[in-house]
């Protein structure tokens, strides 16, 4: 299950102070990347391609890979004079072709697939394109410090798209044991608003699941952080919940 990004690819991307996300979450990459000595790198969920194109600045091979064949034309427009950089239409439940020393999904991407079993076949074809001495990071959403109820509206911005002006609006909400990510699109750039809504149900994937799935594929080297500032993962206060996982 996936957002339309076909219809708002370009929402999606305004919708995110790039900048500031790269700023906050390239240190625990550079840091990874040092340990394992990494030359190139797979990001296996590379929706508009903006971590890539960071690794690839950074002097890395790296592909992107994703599942719709319309962010992939996307990002191969966006970053086509950016060298080192290729990009694939690929899920991340299928095999990587090419293996990498280092293979992130970041995001929330994994969460987003219907159900365990899914969430294991992608693990096992990640962690299977990860080289000998290399590491695997994975980035979820930690739905157990999130309290059931009403959408919580996080995010409202107004911004001038390739179709004119819009309004867009994203929010978060627990029910069970499913996330779901809800988003508001309004076109004000006619004599009338349009609006456009999705919804998107993710999974909640548990420090325990994700952990014993890399212990299955041969990780030994396993640590969980809270945040991409590397503190340590607390499942009842933690918002994010990432996994570094080597060889």
């Amino acid at each position: 299950m996936s957002l339309n990004f076909d219809v708002l690819a370009e929402a999606y991307d305004a919708m995110i102070d790039w900048d500031k996300r790269l700023a906050n979450e390239s240190g625990l990459f550079r840091k990874v990347f040092d340990e394992v000595k990494a030359r190139r790198v797979i990001d296996a969920a590379c929706g508009t391609g903006r971590h890539a194109a960071m690794f690839a600045r950074w002097g890395l091979e790296v592909e992107g890979a994703d599942l719709n064949a319309r962010m992939i034309e996307h990002c191969q427009a966006k970053y086509q004079g950016v060298g080192n950089l290729s990009f694939v239409t690929r899920s991340f439940m299928l095999p990587i072709s090419r293996p990498a020393d280092v293979v992130v999904c970041t995001g929330n991407s994994l969460a987003l697939v219907d159900n365990l079993q899914q969430a294991e076949a992608a693990i096992a074809a990640m962690c299977a394109g990860v080289l000998p001495g290399g590491a695997l990071v994975i980035h979820v959403l930690n739905l157990q410090s999130r309290e059931e109820g009403p959408i919580r509206w996080d995010k409202c911005k107004r911004t001038l798209l390739s179709s004119g002006d819009a309004l867009i609006i994203k929010g978060t909400h627990r029910a069970g044991g499913y996330g779901y990510v809800n988003f508001l699109l309004t076109d004000l750039s006619g004599s009338e608003p349009k609006l456009t809504v999705d919804t998107v149900r993710f999974l909640q994937l548990r420090s325990e699941f994700l952990e014993t799935q890399c212990k299955c594929h041969g990780f030994k080297s396993i640590e969980l952080y809270g945040n991409y500032r590397m503190e340590a993962f607390d499942p009842a206060r933690s918002s994010d919940l990432i996994i570094v996982a080597r060889r």
